[in-house]
């Protein structure tokens, strides 16, 4: 559990990185003046944004398992419709 716990903890630090990175990438099109290049940027940017997306998911994913693992009762709880 700990160990696990340990994962999501890195996991999180390094998507903090890659925000970063992306929104300094996204700042930088600011700049870019040459047509071929700024569409080479552009691409860059948007399949970078695609990855911090799945990254932010996949961590959601490992804190709701590790909530379902930490309850006394394993079985997955259903939720309740008004």
């Amino acid at each position: 559990m700990q160990a696990d716990r340990q994962e999501i903890e890195a996991t999180k630090a390094d998507l903090d990185k890659m925000r970063s990175y992306l929104a300094q990438m996204k700042a930088n099109l600011l700049t870019i003046t040459t047509r071929n290049e700024l569409d080479q940027w552009r691409n860059n940017v948007d399949k970078w944004d695609v990855m911090v997306g799945h990254m932010d998911r996949m961590l959601k994913q490992m804190e709701a398992t590790e909530l379902e693992e930490g309850c006394p009762d394993s079985t997955p709880r259903k939720k309740k419709r008004r």
